[in-house]
């Protein structure tokens, strides 16, 4: 998907809890929580801790038509 990693980093197949509870979000993301520093803030989501280890740049992955 071509992803721009804005900060933070992606997943970590060597660390297991990527695997279980990390996230990556984009910056509309972070916006929307009002978050000024989103590295390893936390969250609820389906009863499950979110841990957020990185941030993307926004983009767009259907047609805009």
């Amino acid at each position: 998907m071509n992803l721009r990693v804005s900060s933070g980093r992606l997943f970590d197949k060597t660390i297991q809890s990527d695997q279980v509870e990390s996230v990556v979000v984009n910056e509309n993301f972070v916006r929307a929580m009002g978050w000024d520093n989103p590295i390893n803030q936390t969250f609820e989501y389906d009863s499950i801790k979110r841990n957020v280890i990185g941030v993307v740049k926004n983009f767009n992955y259907t047609d805009f038509l």
